[in-house]
């Protein structure tokens, strides 16, 4: 399998902050969540930074406004001498202009997990690894971390709606909170101090052949971690490298740190909280569905365990308002909800469903969903049926790809349920109605589409 290359290039480009300081980083793709919130350390740390992307953003204008020099259009001229690194996604592709006048140049070109494994290699590293929940729960992880240590830092793929940022940074942080990707198999360049698994499962059908690799990927990046692994019961139990592991669960008391008595209500859960550190009962959580709770216990499992205090752990995820494209509830006027949702993958849309079911069980409920990679949507094609089907509507959008394309060779399903329709048709698809839920699910560009129809009807 192809992930075995990175333990034979596996090194630390710079060893101290001070050499990170002396560095010069261009970023190809830099409003990219997950590159513009590395940018953002970078500068933070006192190094020089300088990219490109194709649109303005955001991300570009956080980024331009503490110094980074952006260019909205990829160039052989943009790159310059003084550049020491280029950092690059594996979305850049062969023929992008600046990599070809990088090579030629003979400057040395990185991939964002590189530059990702210099800071896990310089600070302490409390990571989110997973194949599901991610983003929301190192958002969790950041924002509660902010408050109990102002001295930490983190680096996340998504915007903190309580942080508003996807990036925080400080000179000599005490600890670093970071989203693992697992996508490429890059996951095991890293050697974090203490870890979250989410989950295991099947996906980045494009990379892993087979759900052995995506197994064998996962060990390897456990035998790494220098100190606690906190994962789920489930998953404790189902694979040997997890035996050891710190584990929690919202279904079984079998678990280190479980829930009981569950209440759900329109603004979030309460529940009986059960750890090694004590029981809190009627603890309000402000967040939505099991999975949610599920990680916010992943979360208090893996603080606890550092040695901050239960009483302030929970404290902040009673605060704790989500991030953005989790769920998010983008408007909701005379009971006619949208709400966008980053699910593109079968579990991910069983986890929506389950949350709708709980908390929104008498809507009609209308699906817009827009498949992200062919090769994903027709590898798990019964799947997405089977999980869509809970929808009394579904409109299929064009697909996705990675390199910002839109394809519209996929085959749909035959089921007039299933409606495909073209994203230049969306205005006409959001009609306001009673006791309706529209819920977006795209990891593409429909989110934005749909929050511009929304900020253009206020």
């Amino acid at each position: 399998m192809k992930f075995h290359i990175y333990l034979k290039v596996m090194k630390i480009l710079m060893k101290t902050i001070e050499e990170f300081q002396k560095c010069h980083f261009h970023f190809i793709g830099i409003g990219g969540v997950g590159m513009s919130a590395l940018a953002k350390a970078c500068l933070k740390l006192g190094a020089s930074v300088s990219g490109s992307d194709l649109t303005k953003s955001q991300y570009t204008k956080q980024l331009e406004e503490i110094g980074a020099k952006i260019h909205y259009k990829h160039e052989a001229k943009n790159i310059k001498n003084n550049i020491d690194y280029i950092v690059l996604t594996p979305a850049i592709k062969n023929s992008n202009l600046e990599k070809i006048a990088a090579e030629q140049s003979k400057i040395k070109t990185i991939m964002r997990s590189d530059l990702l494994q210099c800071f896990v290699d310089l600070i302490p590293t409390l990571a989110v690894a997973g194949a599901h929940g991610k983003t929301t729960t190192s958002s969790m992880l950041s924002y509660v971390l902010q408050n109990i240590d102002s001295n930490s830092a983190f680096l996340i793929g998504g915007i903190s709606i309580d942080l508003q940022t996807n990036s925080i940074f400080n000179s000599s942080p005490s600890y670093l909170a970071i989203e693992a990707d697992e996508s490429d198999g890059s996951l095991i360049k890293y050697n974090c101090d203490s870890t979250i698994l989410t989950n295991i499962d099947h996906d980045h059908v494009d990379y892993y052949k087979t759900f052995d690799d995506v197994i064998d990927v996962y060990r390897i990046y456990c035998k790494q971690v220098k100190n606690t692994i906190v994962t789920h019961y489930d998953e404790k139990i189902k694979y040997d490298f997890l035996s050891e592991s710190v584990s929690y669960s919202a279904s079984t008391e079998s678990a280190e740190f479980f829930v009981k008595n569950i209440k759900y209500n329109y603004d979030g859960v309460i529940v009986d909280l059960y750890t090694p550190y004590g029981v809190m009962k009627e603890l309000k959580l402000n967040c939505f569905g099991i999975y949610n709770i599920e990680n916010c216990l992943a979360v208090i499992a893996l603080l606890t365990s550092k040695g901050f205090l239960l009483k302030e752990v929970t404290k902040y995820l009673s605060t704790y308002s989500g991030v953005k494209r989790r769920f998010e509830i983008l408007s909701n006027i005379n009971d006619c909800v949208i709400i966008d949702d980053y699910a593109h993958h079968p579990s991910e849309i069983k986890n929506v469903t389950t949350l709708l079911e709980s908390h929104f069980k008498n809507y009609k409920k209308i699906a817009l969903f827009e498949p992200h990679r062919v090769t994903r949507f027709n590898h798990f094609k019964n799947e997405f049926y089977k999980e869509l089907n809970y929808f009394d509507e579904i409109k299929i959008f064009e697909c996705f790809e990675v390199d910002q394309t839109q394809n519209t060779k996929i085959n749909s399903f035959r089921d007039p349920k299933f409606k495909n329709v073209l994203s230049k048709d969306l205005r006409n698809l959001l009609i306001e109605k009673d006791n309706t839920i529209y819920v977006a699910l795209s990891a593409g560009i429909l989110s934005n589409s749909i929050r511009n129809i929304i900020n253009e009807k206020k």
